[in-house]
């Protein structure tokens, strides 16, 4: 997981019988803001020897970067991948100045009825410079499976538990809320933010609107959950319980390592996208 000021890379043992075993967890200074900079090279360089630490041979990529639009779309379920792309392109154009410059990931929603001839998926647009400089340097020493934003990998996470989860990422510059079933989503909203001070607005604005669900923990991951005062004055606001986003925890996972590195949001996502190409 390449996240904003950090990468942190996580092992899986899928050799035992059960539940992967994480049986490691690193991390290094080196995230998208400097990759996106004039001295990317420097951060590349940290990243490739922590992957030359681990004796990664195969991995998958999943990073946050700067900046990132998402776009609800509905499409025809029987459009082929190349047509479904076509349409991603064109919708591009009517979003974004420089289109060609931008890659998408596609994000299912939950269908209703299973039968629609049509289907709702969510499409996020991210610069392609970030991915490409990641994968040019990545390429020649491992084996990249996959290389896309992290959204997908958190939406996953619901595929491997009985219930709804309903996740609120807090960064500075804007606030998610999602709702997934069965690594499909149900809800999404994504809200920028002008003023940092909004965040607990926003946040309060999306978990007030259905009183059905205030039984239900709220998981919270971003940057701003890493400060305790911004995490005590939201725990004031809002009545529900809300849960710092633990995969291992939350899936009974076993690890080989101490839990304190698993713990930060950065590790949380990278469990998550390990176990998406465990079990993609």
């Amino acid at each position: 997981m390449i996240d904003r000021h950090i990468t942190t890379v996580v092992a899986l043992d899928h050799e035992t019988p059960g539940k992967p075993r994480i049986t490691a967890c690193k991390s290094v200074p080196a995230g998208t803001i400097a990759l996106s900079g004039p001295d990317y090279r420097r951060s590349l360089k940290k990243i490739v020897h922590l992957l030359r630490k681990l004796h990664v041979q195969t991995t998958t990529v999943c990073l946050r970067p700067p900046r990132w639009y998402p776009l609800e779309s509905v499409f025809n379920c029987r459009l082929d991948r190349n047509s479904v792309i076509a349409q991603c392109r064109f919708e591009a154009t009517m979003l974004l100045d420089e289109p060609g410059n931008f890659r998408c990931d596609l994000v299912e929603f939950y269908r209703e009825p299973p039968d629609s001839e049509t289907a709702k998926k969510l499409v996020v647009f991210y610069t392609e410079e970030l991915p490409s400089r990641l994968l040019a340097e990545l390429a020649p020493r491992t084996i990249v499976e996959d290389c896309s934003l992290y959204l997908r990998p958190l939406v996953c996470l619901s595929s491997h538990t009985k219930e709804k989860i309903t996740l609120v990422e807090c960064e500075p510059e804007y606030v998610v809320v999602l709702e997934s079933c069965g690594g499909k989503l149900q809800y999404f909203r994504y809200w920028p933010l002008d003023n940092p001070a909004d965040t607990i607005y926003f946040i309060l604005r999306e978990l007030c609107r259905n009183s059905e669900d205030n039984l239900e923990p709220v998981y919270l991951t971003g940057t701003n959950c890493m400060d305790r005062q911004f995490t005590e004055t939201l725990r004031a606001s809002v009545h529900r319980e809300l849960r710092i986003l633990d995969p291992v925890a939350l899936l009974s996972l076993e690890a080989d390592i101490s839990p304190e590195p698993l713990r930060h949001p950065s590790a949380g996502t990278a469990i998550s996208a390990a176990l998406m190409a465990s079990y993609d």
